[in-house]
């Protein structure tokens, strides 16, 4: 294990407080990891920064690794969904890389939408049994200096225990050094 908090999701709309917290605390291409328990495939949300328009949290399913044998069964359940989509391509072979649908991370109906992916991606790996998945996150936070008005959702197992005992004994101290 990596060190990275995970989280247990038993249906799709309890990854939109995950999706709003870390979508807007990540910083450029950090990522959250959406793994099915029973097949091991992955689909991710890709954060993207851009000086000029709004930062893009971008889902990809890859047909790679544990998400090869289930890439077709995803791809039509997006197309059954009429959900849009677009199809990453090979450099070489011109093959299908991954299915991205991009996310724009101010808007408030993104935690619904990234909801609505999961459960397709996520329902097209095991057809017929309850929703199931595990989320964590990889890769650097934004500074504190640039720090959204979002509250953060620990990302680390250190931080996760640590979180309350942390706040607690700040607060503490704050009163003692204010007098």
């Amino acid at each position: 294990m990596d060190g990275s908090a995970r989280y247990a999701l038993a249906s799709p709309g309890e990854i939109e407080p995950f999706i709003q917290s870390w979508g807007a605390w990540l910083d450029a291409r950090g990522r959250i990891v959406l793994r099915h328990p029973h097949t091991g495939a992955e689909a991710e949300f890709r954060k993207e920064r851009y000086r000029r328009g709004p930062d893009i949290l971008r889902f990809r399913f890859r047909n790679a690794d544990a998400g090869r044998p289930h890439f077709a069964r995803v791809r039509k359940a997006f197309e059954t969904a009429h959900t849009p989509y677009h199809i990453d391509l090979t450099r070489k072979r011109r093959g299908p890389r991954a299915l991205t649908v991009g996310l724009e991370i101010g808007d408030v109906y993104t935690p619904a939408a990234a909801a609505r992916l999961a459960e397709l991606a996520m329902g097209a790996l095991a057809p017929g049994q309850p929703f199931a998945a595990e989320v964590f996150c990889e890769g650097r936070l934004r500074p504190s200096g640039d720090a959204p008005a979002v509250r953060l959702i620990p990302i680390t197992e250190a931080r996760r225990r640590g979180y309350r005992f942390g706040a607690r004994l700040g607060r503490v101290f704050g009163r003692v050094l204010r007098g």
